[in-house]
């Protein structure tokens, strides 16, 4: 009767699966619900006539229940844009919903006429991946947020995973297991015996994979730089205040007070403000040289200082702004520059801003103050701060897109450095979902990773993932801590990357042509038989 129902109102219990597997992702962390969420949309998959239908509604309520939170960001300006927050409430999940749509309506129509229950989950976990990765590359410049695979952040023995496969294998092996598991269930009518390997096989697959990232978590303990010592400074200033230019040098004050090592023992190398720390009032940052020796003052001699700020380039046309940041010295020289390359659609930049502005002049405009649109910087780079070690700067949005945070052909750092401002978010998921995300950037480089993060949570991340110290969400405060060494070696993924996913494409439709053959064979074998004792 249950199944019937379930049939009956298969569009309902899509979207119900959907927001089941949002409880996957921080700061919940319940894997098994996106284990139950997806199978349940696998099984949903094996049995409806409208699998464009299913898959869409799945994704109303995963994404519509993962990424509400966006929509904070028009709070904070309430009056201007008040009149976006049901468009965005209702747009987000309407057009993410499109990609598990077209999930459900490519595996239904490439295995309706497959017999053999191996092949199908095995065909619907690369068709997931392969519809995350083209969201993640390819709506709006990317968008890999809600990738399943980070339904494991938590458990970091199945993370440790994403240092051979990438977040996408992760992905792939959330969804085998989900598929697996579903598939058991859908077949317990029939004889037991013949289909137990359908809950074996993963169920030992999980072991292993969680063995062996048990046993490389053993391998590699976090061992520090024995003379970097980092402050990590998360201010907790509200985006309504940042956005004041009456409170610009009181905020600015705020910022330096958590600065200051002039009056402590111990030293302190690098002092790390947030994203747009320093305001550009009354001057940009870099045109300002009494602000910046003002904050060299509040620093130990030989002590750099990063901050976030935005930056302006003069040229003939008239300069490009940026969103970046800045390396200043003790005596206010400055010492690195970077700009952020991938840019936040709607928040740094307007899409199809002449089209906006054709049909409805002064309507639309981006959420941060100012009128112009950021310029993206060149990409990925190597700073260097005398003997510090090396890395590589990451503002925000940039840490969610692997294979992104490192330039190929420059010189490797050794650590990675994400600033950042979730205040828009307030205390909704998104800052959690964002320090799980930042956190699988660094497995899979085998890099550790400082986060710095405005209202939080700023944290001290190993190679391995592992959260050495944090400042919880809106939480003012400062975090003294050493460098965690990078590990010995790269890991394969940051080797290969994701052309190890094409690799795995290949093998597994081997795999699936196999399977499907021999199941196939042995079905046409069993019908023989059973003419053969018929005509006897």
């Amino acid at each position: 009767m249950f199944n019937r129902w379930i049939q009956k109102h298969a569009f309902i219990t899509s979207f119900c699966a959907g927001v089941v597997s949002t409880l996957g992702f921080a700061p919940y962390g319940l894997y098994f619900c996106t284990l139950l969420g997806v199978g349940g949309l696998y099984r949903l998959l094996r049995q409806t006539t409208h699998p464009f239908k299913t898959g869409y509604c799945f994704g109303l309520g995963f994404f519509g229940f993962s990424l509400y939170w966006v929509n904070n960001a028009l709070m904070v300006d309430l009056s201007r844009f008040w009149w976006i927050i049901p468009i965005g409430l209702t747009a987000i999940p309407a057009t993410l919903g499109l990609f598990s749509g077209l999930t459900g309506w490519v595996f239904s129509h490439l295995t309706s006429r497959w017999s053999g229950p191996w092949t199908k989950p095995l065909a619907f976990s690369f068709i997931w991946i392969s519809v995350e990765w083209l969201c993640g590359h390819y709506f709006f410049t990317g968008f890999p947020w809600c990738l399943v695979g980070y339904t494991w952040t938590d458990l970091l023995p199945i993370c440790q995973l994403a240092s051979l496969t990438g977040i996408y294998g992760l992905s792939l092996f959330t969804c085998l297991l989900a598929g697996y598991l579903s598939e058991f269930f859908i077949q317990r009518e029939g004889k037991f015996f013949p289909h137990c390997s359908l809950i074996i096989v993963p169920l030992v697959l999980f072991g292993l994979i969680f063995g062996w990232g048990y046993y490389r978590l053993k391998c590699h303990p976090t061992h520090y730089h024995p003379n970097v010592s980092l402050r990590l400074v998360q201010p907790n200033i509200e985006q309504s205040r940042k956005w004041n230019f009456d409170a610009t040098h009181e905020v600015f004050q705020e910022h330096l007070n958590l600065s200051e090592t002039r009056a402590i023992d111990k030293p302190i190398h690098l002092v790390i403000l947030p994203e747009s720390a320093i305001s550009w009032s009354p001057k940009f940052l870099e045109q300002d040289n009494d602000r910046r020796t003002y904050m060299g003052s509040y620093l130990q001699q030989g002590t750099w200082m990063i901050a976030g700020t935005p930056r302006f380039e003069p040229s003939l046309a008239g300069g490009d702004v940026y969103n970046g940041l800045l390396a200043i010295g003790s005596n206010g020289d400055i010492e690195a520059r970077f700009n952020k390359f991938h840019l936040l659609p709607f928040g740094e930049y307007l899409p199809f801003r002449d089209l906006f502005e054709a049909v409805a002049p002064g309507l639309f405009h981006k959420f941060t103050a100012g009128e112009r649109d950021f310029t993206p910087g060149p990409g990925p780079v190597t700073l260097t701060l005398g003997s510090l070690p090396p890395f590589s700067p990451l503002i925000c949005y940039e840490a969610i897109f692997p294979q992104q945070v490192v330039h190929p052909n420059k010189p490797r750092p050794e650590w990675l450095l994400n600033i950042t401002n979730d205040g828009w978010f307030g205390t909704s998921v998104g800052p959690h979902q964002h320090l799980s995300i930042a956190r699988m950037r660094a497995i899979e480089e085998g890099l550790p990773m400082a986060r710095v993060a405005n209202t939080g949570v700023s944290a001290m991340i190993d190679p391995c993932g592992r959260i050495l110290e944090r400042l919880e969400i809106e939480t003012r405060g400062i975090l003294d801590v050493q460098l965690p060494l990078s590990l010995k070696k790269k890991t394969f993924y940051a080797n290969y990357g994701d052309s190890i996913l094409l690799f795995g494409f290949i093998l597994f439709s081997f795999i699936i042509l196999v399977c499907n053959t021999l199941w196939a064979l042995g079905k046409k074998q069993r019908h023989f038989d059973i003419v053969n004792r018929e005509v006897e």
